[in-house]
């Protein structure tokens, strides 16, 4: 039989390991977050924008686009490994990583820049698709990122408007003969000009966001005969940063013709016919 202090030693005994076998329990893998997510897991990122014509294969990344990512105050230098996914990597330094189980906000921008977004300042020759793509400005800023072990993505808004001429033209007409030029534009790297982008009968630029009403703004020259185009409404001539606007004209072989412009659809008026101003000349 038992003593008394024997007893109570072997009750105290049983209670230490119960206490033990719970703090073992109740401790955190190592290793682990609060939560049981592995911690020091790579952050994985991939990007997205809306392609404004100068993607290949669909896609809007070529690959090897360097961005800078930022979080907690940190920056890092990201590159797009996969143009078709748009993932992007560490590029020749550590990358992020999950350290707990909370949410995070993350600064993101293209091109790359140390400190702060780079000025938009757009190519004034866009004629080759390497100065269009140069004249565009992307950033996802204050974007929220959930814990994950998959990708997470960032969705890049363009921080330029997109400027699209459409010419409708007749049989007969040379394409080699017209021209489009944008006039009276702020924020290029020269003059007030730009010379768009050109793929067939569709012409595209990168325009900084400004007020372009009542302003001459796009000039279409076909052989003898010309046309200015100034916008008369605040819809189609408030160039905002993230829209495309989308103008048309009919070329004939003596005249130019204004036909609509979509506007800008954020005024939900996307497809309304606008009678802008023009002057046409011969």
């Amino acid at each position: 039989m038992k003593t008394r202090l024997e007893t109570i030693n072997s009750m105290t005994a049983f209670c230490l390991s119960g206490v033990l076998a719970c703090l073992g329990a109740c401790t955190p893998e190592t290793g682990r977050t609060d939560t049981g997510f592995p911690s020091d897991i790579e952050m994985a990122f991939s990007a997205s924008a809306e392609d404004w014509g100068y993607g290949e294969e669909g896609n809007i990344w070529h690959g090897g686009e360097t961005f800078l990512v930022r979080l907690d105050g940190q920056e890092k230098r990201y590159v797009i490994s996969d143009a078709t996914s748009g993932v992007l990597s560490a590029d020749g330094m550590e990358p992020f990583y999950w350290k707990d189980n909370k949410d995070v906000v993350i600064d993101a921008w293209y091109p790359y820049q140390e400190g702060e977004m780079p000025e938009v300042t757009v190519k004034a020759d866009q004629s080759t698709v390497e100065a269009y793509r140069a004249s565009d400005f992307i950033a996802a800023l204050e974007t929220p990122v959930s814990i994950s072990l998959s990708t997470s993505p960032l969705e890049f808004a363009h921080r330029v408007a997109n400027i699209v001429v459409n010419l409708d033209m007749a049989a007969g007409v040379a394409p080699e003969t017209v021209t489009v030029r944008l006039m009276n534009v702020a924020g290029t790297d020269a003059g007030s000009e730009i010379i768009p982008y050109r793929d067939g009968t569709v012409f595209m630029a990168m325009v900084p966001p400004q007020d372009m009403q009542d302003k001459q703004f796009i000039s279409i020259e076909a052989g003898d005969y010309s046309l200015v185009y100034t916008p008369e409404s605040f819809r189609d001539g408030y160039l905002r940063a993230d829209r495309q606007y989308v103008l048309t004209f009919a070329i004939e072989q003596d005249s130019i013709e204004f036909i609509e412009s979509s506007g800008n659809p954020e005024w939900g008026l996307e497809g309304e016919e606008e009678v802008g101003a023009v002057e046409s000349g011969s």
